[in-house]
């Protein structure tokens, strides 16, 4: 799996909606990978 996924930039408006979910997006995927592979 790419890691790139991980390190998606955040957008620039604090508290916005689409950085929430990334924020909440990246979190599950580092303990999917750390768990799942």
């Amino acid at each position: 799996m790419p890691s790139q996924i991980l390190f998606v930039p955040l957008s620039p408006e604090k508290g916005s909606p689409h950085e929430f979910f990334i924020n909440i997006t990246n979190k599950l995927l580092v303990f999917y990978l750390m768990e799942g592979w």
